[in-house]
């Protein structure tokens, strides 16, 4: 069973920037406190965000869907839906930079398509988190041209 934990039932440590329970670094799912108004939920393990941060409209369906990798950010792809349960932006993330991004509008269209530009600050950024991260400068996984977020047309 996962231990769920409200927000304000953890601690903080600053020094390893890491979420404690009890004094110990905080593996299960952390939800907002009673009474708010915002439905979400993110997973941890040993104390740094790690899996999945769900979020949820009012209405119940899914307004987002992002991956984590223990204390190196968002890492995956990542899903926004409009209310109306269309979606809105498909990212694909590493080490928490945005390497390519789709978005529509509420209609449907192609409002806009990034990609990271090697020669960027944000793409150098990228390298040293991947030396930090794999001891190395290339992806954790596979080909870098075969990572493209899964779904390219709004759903």
């Amino acid at each position: 069973m996962t231990l769920r934990r409200h927000e304000g039932e953890l601690d903080e440590d600053e020094t390893a920037m890491r979420l404690l329970l009890d004094g110990e670094p905080f593996t299960g799912v952390l939800i907002p406190m009673p009474g708010s108004t915002r439905r979400w939920e993110q997973e941890f393990l040993d104390g740094v965000p790690h899996g999945y941060y769900r979020s949820w409209w009012p209405s119940g369906r899914l307004e987002s869907l992002r991956e984590y990798k223990g204390g190196c950010g968002g890492h995956g792809i990542s899903k926004e839906w409009h209310e109306s349960g269309r979606l809105e932006e498909v990212s694909e993330i590493e080490l928490g930079i945005c390497k390519r991004r789709k978005r529509w509008d509420r209609e449907g269209e192609l409002i806009e398509h990034y990609i990271l530009d090697k020669d960027s600050d944000g793409y150098k950024i990228l390298l040293a988190r991947r030396r930090s991260c794999y001891g190395h400068e290339g992806e954790e996984r596979g080909d870098e041209e075969s990572q493209h977020p899964e779904s390219s047309e709004p759903e």
